[in-house]
């Protein structure tokens, strides 16, 4: 199989939370897991996919990091993410400005 990754993939099984806006233009939120991420994408598994929209959010506890998401791919429960305008959130703060437990 052709490789078209350009950076190493890494097994993590973190978990993360998506953002977006659903059908009705209200923001929500759902937890995923995430079961690798490198540098340009990440593969998660997440409950109920056909409801996640093209365009996302994803943030990353563990890491502090929060990323717009492109989904490139729908394989079942799993969603392939095109990441951009990776971010660290100052401090402990998860986007809802909360304490990040």
């Amino acid at each position: 199989m052709n490789e078209r990754r350009r950076s190493s993939r890494r097994t993590n099984r973190l978990r993360g939370r998506l953002y977006y806006f659903d059908r009705d233009g209200r923001k929500s939120r759902r937890p995923c897991q995430i079961l690798d991420v490198f540098y340009e994408g990440a593969r998660i598994i997440i409950d109920n996919p056909a409801r996640i929209p093209d365009e996302i959010d994803i943030y990353i506890p563990k890491k502090k990091r929060i990323a717009h998401a492109s989904v490139r791919w729908r394989h079942g429960r799993k969603l392939g993410l095109a990441l951009s305008e990776v971010g660290r959130l100052p401090g402990h703060h998860s986007p809802e400005g909360k304490r990040a437990s």
